[in-house]
């Protein structure tokens, strides 16, 4: 399903690799124009995905929404396939917690003076380093 907000006119660019590809880059593999006549009321857009890592097993239970509401609490929950350690980072950094499986989980205080919140995870267990998966934006 594609959620649009707005009559007009729409590019979708998809893109994709073979999950046994070594190669960094994700190349184009479709352009889609769609024409809307009929937009969604209340049409909640996806997070951003950032990084190239977002793929096959992973899955966002909530929220259902890529734009999350200003100084509230919100549950993000979701899975993320070989994971060591998964974190919320906005104006701090919070561990998720890794509730069964892969799936992790945590309730998120958006601040004040936040502009967006990220997901970010590690994939080496010895390591520091964690790479970008989703991005909220935070409706004013």
């Amino acid at each position: 399903n594609v959620r649009l907000p707005k009559e007009g006119s729409y590019n979708i660019a998809m893109f994709g690799k073979d999950l046994s590809s070594s190669t960094e880059g994700v190349p184009l593999v479709a352009n889609f124009f769609v024409e809307c006549s009929k937009p969604l009321k209340n049409a909640k857009p996806f997070p951003k995905i950032i990084g190239a890592k977002w793929g096959q097993g992973y899955r966002l239970h909530e929220p259902a929404s890529g734009v999350l509401p200003r100084d509230q609490i919100v549950n993000i929950k979701l899975d993320v396939p070989d994971a060591f350690k998964v974190v919320v980072k906005g104006d701090s950094v919070q561990l998720m917690n890794k509730v069964e499986g892969n799936t992790w989980e945590l309730k998120y205080a958006i601040g004040k003076a936040e502009k967006s919140v990220a997901v970010l995870a590690n994939f080496e267990e010895d390591s520091q380093k964690f790479v970008g998966l989703l991005e909220f934006a935070i409706l004013d």
